[in-house]
Formats: C-alpha cells, sequence, structure tokens
C-alpha cells in the first residue's frame, strides 16, 4: 500500500474500543457540517442527497444494457428509481445537515495512533 503508518490496526476492539469510535467519528461528522463547501472545493466527493436525487439515473444506468445482474433484476432495480429519487428529494427537505460520511465504516478502517483514532478507505 502507497499509505503512510496510519497507526495500530483495531480489528479486534474491545466494546470500549468501538464506543471510543464512534463517538469521535461522531465528533468528527458534526465538526465538518460546517465545512462543506470547503470540502468540495478541496474535492471531496459530493453526495448531497439533492446532487444524488439528479444522479440515480445514470448511477443504476436505465438507459443502459444491463451489466452483472439479470434482465429480471436491473429491471427491478430501474423500477426503484423513481422511490429512490424522491427519498432523496424528502431528505433534502428536512434540511438534516450535510457532513463528512465514511460510506464504509468498520474496525477493518480504523487504526489508533498516539493522536487517536484514523478513519481511512
Amino acid at each position: 500500500m502507497l499509505l503512510p503508518d496510519l497507526g495500530d490496526p483495531i480489528r479486534d476492539a474491545s466494546a470500549e474500543a468501538k464506543e471510543e469510535v464512534l463517538e469521535q467519528f461522531t465528533q468528527l461528522q458534526i465538526g465538518s457540517a460546517g465545512l462543506v463547501d470547503e470540502l468540495l472545493v478541496n474535492g471531496l466527493p459530493d453526495r448531497r442527497s439533492e446532487v444524488i436525487q439528479n444522479q440515480i439515473d445514470t448511477v443504476i444506468g436505465v438507459d443502459q444494457e444491463p451489466s452483472g445482474l439479470e434482465p429480471a433484476e436491473f429491471d427491478c432495480l430501474r423500477s426503484l428509481s423513481p422511490r429512490l429519487q424522491e427519498m432523496c428529494g424528502n431528505l433534502a427537505r428536512m434540511q438534516v445537515p450535510n457532513t463528512l460520511a465514511h460510506g464504509d465504516l468498520h474496525l477493518g478502517n480504523v487504526a489508533r495512533d498516539l493522536e487517536g483514532y484514523v478513519f481511512f478507505d
């Protein structure tokens, strides 16, 4: 891997350590809520609900031939597009603060260094 030393892996963490991980990540999310514009300018992918709402058809590939799915599975996925768009719109209207999200947070993506926990991947 081309990453610097991120600290000691914590895959087999105690219940207390897991709680600390969640607490630190919660604080990271709360702190990043006011930094959305700065995070976007620095290249963080834009996953705000109002943006995702307009990307669902592209992500699903509704105008493409199915790839890796059976035709019936792909048809089912296509049929979910309007509902997913509606759900994203509803979430955007709730005005939940946008914040940093990991998307794959588990103990395999967390290490501990001298300053606390490091989230990666």
